[in-house]
């Protein structure tokens, strides 16, 4: 995998494809690639150029506006016309797709139903979507964005709820930037990468969204895998300190 790994970081130079703005001032670039049977593309030379262009994504929805992963924050971003919407996943115990940055139920967002403090590590993996529904993630305010405005009581957000939400806007050209959060050394927080992204790919497909969506990892085994059960689908590889070798 290793010359694979080193042509995608040539794909990088030579194709990319956006530039994306997030609501909360964080700048990234996303890279699409094409896929072959070893996950991404090893023949640079036959891709044909990509014009480059900016397109501005909401971040978690709007964390630097609203709740992260929350609806509050993707209805801040459409009413501010992003183009892309940015999020999270991570996955029930009953295998439903949840938007979430962390594995956990993350005690510096979230509280229990009754309002107290949630304890640390309380895995969503371990948990029925119904008991995390119950959460309040909208309550507490992170501190790292001032300009945050809360909104009490409000739940974990399911993708299907999203993608609910959205055709009820009658936006059709809306985006869905969806990350899975999978951990090489962590298993046991999520599902395998061949049913994580199994799960992400029936309902993209059940919702009729394969071409407005894009699917995007730190790990690359759920784009290999989403790539074979559809092809169509854009994937992009998240590359930082924690994974310099790919």
């Amino acid at each position: 995998m290793t010359n694979v790994f080193e042509e995608v970081r040539g794909i990088k130079v030579h194709f990319i494809d956006s530039t994306s703005l997030y609501l909360d001032a964080q700048l990234r670039t996303v890279w699409s690639t094409p896929y072959t049977p070893f996950g991404f593309s090893s023949n640079i030379a036959a891709l044909p150029p990509v014009k480059p262009s900016i397109q501005v994504h909401g971040h978690r929805g709007a964390r630097g506006k609203r709740p992260e992963n929350t609806l509050p924050a993707f209805q801040f971003a459409i009413a501010s016309g992003v183009e892309v919407l940015e999020l999270d996943l991570a996955v029930s115990k009953d295998l439903q797709l949840i938007l979430s940055h962390d594995p956990e139920i993350n005690p510096e967002h979230c509280l229990t139903e009754k309002g107290q403090k949630v304890a640390k590590g309380v895995l969503i993996f371990g948990l029925t979507a119904a008991e995390i529904l119950k959460y309040d993630c909208g309550s507490l305010k992170n501190p790292k964005f001032p300009d945050q405005v809360t909104v009490p009581k409000t739940p974990f957000l399911t993708l299907q709820q999203l993608f609910d939400y959205v055709k009820q806007t009658k936006n059709t050209h809306i985006q869905f930037n969806i990350e899975t959060k999978i951990y090489k050394d962590r298993p046991a927080v999520t599902p395998t990468p061949e049913v994580f992204a199994k799960l992400v790919v029936d309902l993209i497909q059940k919702n009729d969204l394969v071409d407005r969506s894009i699917l995007q990892s730190f790990d690359e085994r759920t784009l290999i895998v989403s790539k074979k059960l559809e092809p169509k689908l854009r994937t992009a590889y998240l590359a930082d300190s924690r994974n310099p070798d790919f």
